[in-house]
């Protein structure tokens, strides 16, 4: 965070400079947007591990869930925000370990894989507003022994 303000404090300050040389407000635009897009590509996610249970997703199984277990606490995470892959988890809560468990519907799960492995993203934010994801790859199949 502390570099990001820094970045925009070093911009603000440069175009302020440009501004008072006599530079078009026209000229000062697309360097801010540029600059702004950059710092915020340069911020990044905190990783955390994650397993995606079942370990093989069988696409015409009559599944209820897709479960992810997160190693972060649950207690720094804001559930609202817990997305696999853009999908909302339909429940979220700790395990005995205190740390993130997430339910999401199999149906939906089944819609955006395919044989024969998918890798599953896990994202959402902290409590703090800090982005977190983990990623897991599982097996897929159309039908289950396969």
């Amino acid at each position: 965070m502390f570099r990001r303000s820094a970045i925009l404090v070093f911009i603000a300050a440069a175009l302020f400079s440009l501004a008072a040389q006599g530079c078009s407000s026209e000229s000062l635009v697309a360097p801010v947007a540029a600059e702004t897009s950059f710092a915020r590509a340069a911020s990044s996610s905190m990783t955390v591990d994650i397993a995606v249970a079942p370990s093989t997703i069988i696409i015409k199984d009559e599944g209820e869930w897709v479960t992810v277990h997160a190693v972060i606490a649950y207690s720094s995470v804001d559930a609202e925000t817990v997305l696999l892959d853009g999908i909302t988890a339909v429940s979220t809560f700790a395990d005995a370990r205190g740390e993130l468990v997430a339910k999401f519907d199999h149906a939906e799960i089944c819609a955006i894989v395919a044989p024969p492995q998918a890798t599953l993203t896990l994202t959402g934010l902290t409590t703090g507003g800090e982005p977190f994801e983990g990623i897991d790859t599982v097996r897929v199949s159309e039908k289950g022994n396969s």
